[in-house]
């Protein structure tokens, strides 16, 4: 047998740094080591995604042994699923089937989001740095193939006038679109990888984009010029907070996650209609370099209403496998944790993001997907219940695990993207009003 022991030994006192933190990075599908051992834990509980598949293929359901099942299928799937999870909970959000599938994606898909105020446009891109623009009218179809990333691309936003797609990717650039006819109108070269992007609340003049080297920029769209670059530092400037993870925008607040496991909260400040500089407002404490990747965020969105927080409220998805949601004081960006509940482990990060709610005095639920290709709302209203009592709701049809979800502005449509780059569009059945 092996001695484990001197090996370890050996790793940790004739290696350099810089060869013991690359066998700590290794990659797995985007993720780490540990995220891997996260993965095969979940695996021995539950099975492989290709098991599943197989057990659906034999179950009686019809479900073809091809790559993708046909879209009548995925709707018997997806209704059968729906009408388990209302069955079992005595709280309904269903949904009737499925309004369209978008597979002509032949890469991971890494991110989807619905226009702003809108239910018909409907933007993903994925791991071959191609962004896809779609609409969702009758017959729904992809408007645009847009190819000018040369690396994956990390994250997309939409202006608030639906005119403008901002696109920041892997290689360092960030693209500007014209979502009208898919024209590239700006490019941005920040010469770090992008990880993320937000346009302003309000005001599709300025975006602002994350990098990999924990630099914020605020960017122009007009004057295609660099605003403001901030740097996240802790305390004074050479202690390095890491890279930027996501974004969240409020109407006057900038939410940053860092890699660091830290949440950094900005001011933005307009003055006789010019952007001041940014004011740094809260900042969480790091956790220890150990646990720092534990606590390093998938996806941060912000809610101007929750009945958790009893006000506005941040949810922030973390690797650790948990939810967490944030109360936030809008006049001082103090952010409090209200609730961490967990859901099952992944091999990636997996984003997350509220339900619309009928009445402002229910708590709120969230919609996620899942490394075992299902797509499940959660109420986390009691936190120290197991995921699998949280469940109110799950979506089958994909056949790869489901990284990313987004609702539609008439709360009545879910977009999912998979890791086969597959998008569906899920439609939510509308309950009856009780008299």
């Amino acid at each position: 047998m092996p001695n484990v022991g001197l090996r370890a030994y050996l790793w940790n006192h004739q290696k350099d740094r810089q060869q013991r933190v690359s066998r700590e990075l290794w990659l797995l599908n985007g993720a780490t080591y540990h995220a891997f051992r996260q993965y095969t834990s979940h695996v021995k509980d539950n099975g492989f995604p290709e098991q599943r598949r197989n057990s659906l293929a034999m179950d009686g359901r019809g479900l073809p042994r091809g790559r993708h099942p046909t879209l009548d299928t995925r709707l018997s799937l997806a209704t059968q699923g729906s009408m388990a999870s209302r069955q079992g909970s005595g709280r309904s959000f269903t949904f009737a089937g499925m309004k369209h599938i978008f597979d002509q994606g032949v890469a991971r898909a890494v991110v989807v989001r619905f226009g702003c105020n809108s239910s018909d446009l409907l933007a993903w891109a994925g791991i071959d740095g191609a962004v896809h623009i779609a609409t969702l009218t009758e017959p729904p179809k992809v408007l645009h193939d847009l190819c000018q990333h040369k690396r994956p691309v990390c994250d997309i936003d939409w202006s608030p006038d639906n005119l403008l797609l901002a696109s920041a990717a892997d290689d360092g650039g960030v693209c500007l679109w014209r979502a009208e006819d898919g024209a590239l109108l700006r490019t941005f070269m920040l010469g770090k990888g992008a990880t993320c992007c937000k346009f302003l609340f309000g005001n599709a003049n300025f975006l602002v984009v994350g990098t990999i080297s924990g630099e914020l920029h605020l960017l122009n769209s007009s004057t295609a010029r660099t605003q403001e670059c901030v740097k996240l530092a802790a305390r004074g400037p050479h202690k390095d907070l890491g890279g930027v993870c996501c974004l969240a925008i409020s109407t006057d607040l900038i939410f940053v996650a860092s890699t660091s496991g830290s949440i950094l909260v900005y001011k933005v400040v307009m003055r006789m209609g010019m952007l001041q500089p940014l004011q740094a407002l809260f900042r969480t404490l790091p956790p220890s370099r150990k646990m720092a990747k534990h606590f390093e965020a998938a996806s941060m969105v912000y809610s101007p209403y929750t009945c958790l927080a009893g006000g506005p409220a941040l949810l922030v998805s973390l690797s650790s496998c948990h939810l967490c949601v944030l109360r936030v004081t809008e006049a001082t960006g103090v952010l409090e944790g209200i609730i961490k509940a967990p859901v099952p482990r992944a091999a990636r990060p997996i984003k997350a993001t509220f339900c619309p709610t009928e009445d402002i005095t229910e708590p709120e639920y969230i919609a996620m997907g899942g490394e075992d290709t299902g797509v499940y709302v959660y109420d986390v209203s009691k936190p120290e219940a197991r995921y699998t009592q949280q469940v109110i709701s799950s979506l089958q049809g994909h056949m790869a695990p489901v990284v990313d979800v987004s609702w539609s502005a008439d709360d009545m449509l879910l977009a999912s993207c998979d890791c086969d780059g597959v998008v569906i569009v899920w439609i939510r059945q509308k309950q009856p009003k009780l008299m």
